[in-house]
């Protein structure tokens, strides 16, 4: 990919990025095959998720086995990062703990993405914060005062911060969509 993922971001064009997040259900082929159909029909880039399900909870936590069925192993992403690279898209990532986000960090992805709920981790973002590539800040659901706090934090050590408006509900009603936030994210921030 010859462009860097900053010079695109900010060029003003529309980037499209397919959201895969866990959706392989944790096959390599149907993660695969997702790549594929992402670089097939037109995308930028492609995000999966990166956890292990000691991250996210403890053993005894009732959804533990199905986050352990679901996460992607350190040679499954490297693999899904080869053929984005292949498929000429760009790779994005979620780091979802201290063991993702280094793990993360290694590679050449061409961001990490901190997902809303950990916008107050604050080991997260000071790891996160050592990492000189761009990163993706997700504000959805998070009030002005989590926002500041996260980017106070993770400006430290200036990089490409992109701040992104998401939605907590699937599917999303219309009214609930608020995109005028995007506005006041980009006035405020």
């Amino acid at each position: 990919i010859e462009k860097s993922t900053n010079s695109i971001l900010s060029n003003g064009s529309v980037f499209i990025v397919a959201e895969v997040a866990n959706a392989h259900q944790g096959s390599l082929e149907q993660a695969k095959a997702l790549v594929e159909a992402a670089a097939e029909t037109g995308a930028d880039a492609v995000k999966f998720q990166k956890f292990s399900a000691d991250e996210l909870c403890v053993k005894r936590h009732p959804r533990y086995a199905h986050f352990k069925e679901i996460e992607l192993a350190n040679s499954h992403v490297e693999e899904l990062l080869a053929l984005a690279r292949r498929c000429g898209i760009h790779f994005f990532c979620d780091a979802f703990g201290l063991e993702s986000a280094s793990f993360l960090m290694s590679l050449p992805v061409d961001g990490i993405k901190i997902h809303s709920s950990d916008l107050s981790n604050i080991p997260l973002l000071q790891k996160l914060s050592d990492w000189k590539g761009c990163l993706l800040l997700s504000c959805g659901g998070s009030s002005e005062l989590e926002v500041f706090k996260a980017l106070s934090v993770l400006k430290e050590n200036y990089r490409s911060i992109i701040l992104l408006h998401g939605f907590q509900g699937f599917p999303t009603p219309i009214a609930e969509s608020n995109l005028a936030r995007i506005g006041f994210l980009k006035q405020t921030f």
